[in-house]
């Protein structure tokens, strides 16, 4: 996703540092959806995000040819489906250790606390 928005001009890794997170999926999925105003696309950032709206349009302006998008695209759609493969192996790994019998009893005896870690 990022070369691509790369080859398009967007700059948009360098003031949200995790494209995949849930700003830049945002922003990412409205460009797919043909929003092209950069300050529309700013608007969509979370509140945690610690770049201005002003600095997160000037990253948006770029070039939105057909190609460009058509690979972001592409990328957006492996992204979901490793996700839904990911997802399908933790349901499965869920079941197998279910079928693991409990050598812990954690009411008789329950798990000690961490240790602090201090300054040596």
């Amino acid at each position: 996703m990022q070369k691509a928005l790369t080859e398009m001009n967007i700059q948009l890794h360098k003031m949200i540092t995790d494209i995949t997170g849930m700003t830049g999926m945002r922003i990412i999925r409205a460009i797919l959806a043909g929003e092209r105003n950069p300050r529309v696309l700013a608007n969509m950032k979370d509140y945690r995000i610690h770049s201005s709206v002003h600095d997160i349009v000037k990253s948006l302006e770029g070039n939105y040819r057909q190609e460009h998008l058509f690979v972001l695209k592409q990328a957006v759609d492996l992204y979901d489906y490793y996700h839904q493969q990911i997802e399908a192996c933790d349901r499965q790994l869920e079941v197998c250790l279910s079928q693991f019998d409990s050598k812990v009893n954690v009411q008789s005896q329950p798990v000690p606390p961490a240790k602090a870690k201090g300054r040596k």
